[in-house]
């Protein structure tokens, strides 16, 4: 008795011929009408009172956390390192550190635990 070499199908993996990926899109994507309404579901829950005091909220208590505002803190003062640059080329140019600044912000890191 000869012995089936290919593997038993598991109901699951697909074939992938040249008829089912051009079927792909058909088979699993959405249409554009699905995408329309996916919108409009999206506006109508954002328009509900309730739903915008709960994110605002969930908003409110995000930022309160430790990393959130020491993240916060890190941008700003990575932002304000470079506040007043007047040379600076507008597209592709490194930027110059402001070393007082970035010193200031490491003491202010260690003094509130994040170094």
């Amino acid at each position: 008795m000869k012995k089936n070499k290919k593997p038993k199908w598991d109901g699951k993996s697909r074939i992938s011929n040249s008829v089912y990926r051009r079927r792909f899109n058909e088979i699993f994507g959405r249409t554009e009408q699905d995408k329309i309404n996916r919108k409009e579901a999206n506006q109508r829950y954002y328009k509900l009172d309730e739903n915008k005091e709960q994110k605002r909220n969930y908003s409110r208590s995000y930022s309160k956390r430790d990393y959130v505002k020491a993240k916060a803190h890190e941008y700003y003062v990575a932002n304000k390192m470079h506040w007043g640059e007047k040379n600076k080329k507008k597209w592709g140019g490194m930027r110059q550190e402001n070393e007082d600044i970035k010193k200031l912000h490491e003491e202010w890191a260690k003094e509130n635990g994040y170094r």
